[in-house]
């Protein structure tokens, strides 16, 4: 049997010591030691007490051994007990305050082994503030369940719940301590109080303090009443809606759990906001917390804010402008007119490029424009650029942008003008200026050309009138009135465009010109189908019918030579009223026209064409073939008659010109046919011209007809 190690508190008179480890030996354990050397030492003591030693009896000695068997069965039950116990145990001798044995979770609290800690005072561990006073052996105080302080071998300090049992162990004074770590309770207590303090605190500045009084206008002496109904009925009858009041309160305390927000109005145009919850302790719904809050000024700004943010987008959206915001390469926030303008809706702007938009002639510049101002150089505020929309049209956009950062980015606020119709115009302008200037050229230089024709026809006609038709020269001569007469003609073309060609007026049937004209031009021209379409009773209009016969002529050989193969040509009248809206570009005055439309299936024109067709001496045919003076012409007569000229064409979709002429009041006048012999007699005539060679030539013509002429020039 191994040798018993000797406990370095055992002392001859204590009855129960600290037993070693056993042959394992593991740190930390401890135990009662033998109860064979327990029991010899106890009686050792009590033999001395009687005066000496005596030696056990012979009967005595197998009671002796089935007593010190039960002591060390009952000593290791007893271990075992200690050891399983969450409660730090210490036993302490009473007298010297040293500790003689701890138990495991004595040594988890104090952080020691048991070497570290055995024979040291006490108080170096337990209660060291009451050092060299002991409640217990000193000042006789009995410890039950009091809170103190344990130091750890670390230095730092535990709250513990510690409770003192002083006992008589084989006849030695000791003191049995426990104590439990009281650290998580410390924390929740803490805790507690502070959600205490917390609570106390929102409860002082919500409801049920003055605030709430102050919120409600309750008057002192009601407050102080406590008198729950008149509080309560003061309370509704500032109320819009008390009814809607008490039923969410009935409502609420019906659902315990239930929470709730709402809005009270008050008659006086105050707000509040109302929220209650159900109070809990744990899982038990004990009560329900109300607040209210008044937030009446807060709803006005709402309100207001409200108000102006509906008023910039109602001026956003109203807007004649397009209005967006440019990033990311997208169109952001467009307004109404963005997406008329581009033909898209704002879901489509968002993904589709913003390149995507503009002409590709202008994306270079555009791009450019846009990159500067994002990196905040100095650009001008205002440029146009070619846009095109959702139909592939060709739109004209002035853009006045600024830089913004939107959701924290840098961005452009773009405004964007449509300018199609602006430039239109303008192009109509510049084209109106140039026939004008064109017109006044070819004005000039046909009027001198005139009278040099008309002293050349003069003096042929003089020599014809003495002339015999068997002379051979006579044929000679009537082929040089030929071709003078040709040459006055299409000088007579060049000041019909420049002057407007309105020389004789009078009330017109058009159906009448449209007829005669469209019937001399079939008899010519057998592979053109002519189909015509007239309004009956036609408004009369007030023109000169030579010249108006002139315009539709030109009009035929137009669409003729469109239709080298042969075609159809379809003429209708029309008795229209145009308003100004309506024909806006053309300048004219808005009422009641007649409408004119010549209508070919030829080959069409394309838009380059179409921009210069009524341009004098433009013409797409081969040389001689054409002057390009028949539409010029043309222009230049209805202008000149105060009406409008258009045409409409799409290349291999033939054309329709559209002639409108101011409608009058005015009978028809029926004209009348003109004599085939010259006029001879016998009067004096007093002739005027500016012209030398004019003013001779007239002058013998006249005198050869028998006139006495008086000539001044």
């Amino acid at each position: 049997m191994p040798r018993e190690k000797k406990d370095i508190f055992e002392k001859p008179s204590i009855s129960a010591t600290l037993e070693e480890k056993d042959q394992q030996g593991q740190n930390g354990e401890w135990g009662w030691r033998g109860m064979k050397n327990m029991g010899r030492k106890c009686g050792q003591k009590r033999a001395a007490e009687r005066g000496g030693a005596l030696p056990p009896r012979e009967e005595e000695i197998p009671e002796r051994q089935r007593t010190g068997g039960s002591l060390r069965e009952s000593g290791a039950q007893f271990k075992k007990i200690l050891d399983s116990l969450d409660v730090g145990v210490a036993i302490i001798d009473a007298a010297t305050h040293r500790i003689l044995s701890l138990n495991p979770k004595a040594l988890a609290l104090f952080g020691a082994s048991a070497e570290q800690v055995s024979g040291k005072v006490c108080h170096q561990y337990i209660c060291p503030a009451l050092k060299g006073r002991c409640p217990i052996s000193d000042l006789g105080q009995i410890v039950d369940a009091s809170e103190k302080t344990l130091l750890t071998a670390a230095g730092t300090t535990i709250p513990i719940l510690k409770s003192v049992v002083r006992m008589n162990l084989c006849e030695q004074d000791c003191l049995v301590e426990s104590f439990i770590d009281i650290r998580a309770r410390k924390q929740a207590e803490e805790a507690l109080e502070k959600s205490l303090s917390l609570l106390q605190a929102t409860f002082d500045s919500t409801a049920c303090n003055s605030k709430f009084l102050a919120l409600w206008r309750i008057p002192a002496p009601l407050a102080e009443s406590r008198d729950d109904s008149r509080l309560l009925a003061y309370a509704l009858d500032q109320l819009l809606h008390p009814e809607a009041f008490l039923d969410k309160v009935k409502t609420l305390y019906s659902q315990s759990s239930a929470e709730s927000y709402d809005v009270l109005e008050f008659k006086d145009g105050r707000v509040f906001e109302r929220y209650s919850k159900p109070q809990k302790i744990g899982e038990e719904i004990v009560g329900r917390v109300w607040s209210f809050r008044d937030v009446t000024e807060r709803r006005r700004a709402e309100k207001e804010l409200q108000a102006s943010e509906e008023k910039y987008r109602q001026l956003i959206q109203n807007s004649n402008d397009a209005i967006f915001v440019a990033q990311d390469g997208v169109i952001k926030f467009p307004n109404l007119k963005t997406e008329k303008f581009l033909g898209y809706s704002a879901a489509e702007l968002g993904e589709i490029p913003f390149v995507n938009h503009i002409h590709p002639d202008d994306r270079g510049m555009v791009i450019e424009n846009h990159k500067k101002r994002l990196l905040g150089q100095d650009l001008p505020s205002t440029y146009a650029f070619r846009a095109k929309n959702k139909a592939g049209e060709d739109l004209w956009a002035e853009i006045n942008a600024v830089r913004l950062l939107w959701d924290g980015k840098p961005a452009t606020l773009n405004f964007v003008r449509d300018i199609t119709e602006k430039k239109r115009l303008e192009a109509q302008y510049l084209q109106a200026q140039k026939m004008e200037a064109v017109g006044t050229l070819a004005g000039g230089i046909a009027h001198d050309f005139n009278n040099l024709l008309m002293g050349i026809q003069g003096h042929v006609s003089l020599i014809l009138l003495d002339s015999s038709p068997a002379d051979p020269r006579y044929k000679m001569l009537k082929s040089i009135e030929e071709q003078v007469k040709s040459g006055a003609d299409l000088t007579w073309q060049m000041l019909s465009f420049a002057r407007g060609g309105k020389f004789e007026v009078k009330p017109t049937d058009l159906n009448a010109i449209v007829q005669k004209t469209s019937g001399m031009f079939g008899r010519t021209k057998k592979e053109i189908a002519i189909q015509t379409s007239f309004q009956p009773d036609l408004w009369p209009v007030e023109v000169d019918r030579g010249q108006i016969e002139q315009v539709l002529l030109n009009l035929y050989v137009n669409a003729w030579q469109a239709m080298p193969g042969g075609g159809s040509l379809f003429l209708e009248t029309r008795n229209v009223a145009l308003g100004e809206e309506y024909h806006r570009p053309f300048a004219f005055k808005p009422g009641n026209y007649v409408k004119i439309s010549v209508t070919d299936t030829g080959a069409g024109m394309d838009e380059k064409t179409l921009k210069r067709v009524f341009e004098p001496f433009f013409t797409t045919k081969e040389m001689g073939r054409g002057t390009g003076l028949g539409l010029a012409t043309a222009y230049g007569i209805v202008k000149g008659h105060g009406g409008i000229i258009n045409v409409y064409s799409e290349k291999g979709h033939g054309a329709t010109f559209t002639i409108y002429l101011p409608a009058s009041e005015k009978k028809v006048v029926k004209e009348k046919s003109a004599g085939e012999q010259p006029l001879k007699g016998k009067e004096t005539i007093l002739l005027v011209d500016d012209e030398k060679v004019i003013l001779d030539v007239n002058r013998m013509v006249l005198e050869k007809l028998g006139y006495r002429v008086v000539a001044a020039q």
